[in-house]
């Protein structure tokens, strides 16, 4: 008797363009190693956060799991590509947006080529650029498929200030998510707030005002 066996690989591709805002990505993570949980002071949310990109892509890029080793002296910080997966809490896992962080410049590069072949123009820009430094940010405005994406870029250094490297960080974000304050925060405080920016915890919001461009 012959027999036939299929093998099924436990880590298929995890494509990010398939995440659905306010679904539970449970699932979807769950094949993921080395998933911590976290927490992102920026949007006040839980997090999912792992460097096992290796089966990750997003609009038709490749995520490679790259790192960069810090060789400096009692340096304790080492630089390596990671995804978060942004929800509302540990039990319901809504999604509400991702996070992806790569340390290698091409894939930066290719984000940015992306965006703008998909979805033109960023509406707000800054742009840094020198020998020694770069910082840039740029915003997509995603209003059909209720997405913000912000791309950030910095440089930098490590082994001393000796190297360098280019650190892209691309958030894709719910677009009409409004961040909640902390209940330690004084409601007059909020109010106040509120009074004079009636959007002021509207994610947009806070994403565009932290651009320096009009």
């Amino acid at each position: 008797m012959t027999f036939f066996f299929t093998l099924l690989s436990c880590n298929s591709e995890l494509n990010l363009d398939n995440l659905k805002f306010d679904s539970d990505i449970s699932t979807q993570i769950k094949q993921l190693d080395n998933l911590q949980k976290d927490n992102d002071l920026i949007y006040g949310l839980v997090a999912y956060r792992t460097n096992d990109v290796t089966t990750i892509n997003y609009s038709e890029i490749k995520i490679e799991n790259n790192k960069i080793n810090n060789n400096s002296d009692n340096s304790l910080i080492d630089y390596e590509s990671e995804i978060s997966f942004l929800v509302d809490n540990f039990t319901a896992n809504s999604l509400k947006g991702f996070i992806i962080k790569t340390v290698d410049e091409n894939e930066g590069i290719q984000l940015i080529q992306s965006m703008n072949s998909t979805l033109g123009k960023p509406v707000l820009q800054d742009v840094f650029n020198n020998k020694k430094q770069i910082q840039n940010k740029f915003l997509w405005d995603n209003v059909k498929d209720n997405k913000l994406i912000l791309i950030k870029q910095h440089t930098e250094y490590y082994d001393g200030f000796e190297k360098s490297f280019i650190l892209t960080e691309m958030t894709v974000v719910k677009r009409d998510l409004k961040l909640t304050p902390d209940d330690d925060n004084n409601p007059e405080d909020i109010k106040k707030i509120l009074d004079e920016n009636p959007k002021a915890f509207e994610v947009i919001e806070i994403i565009k005002s932290s651009f320096n461009s009009n």
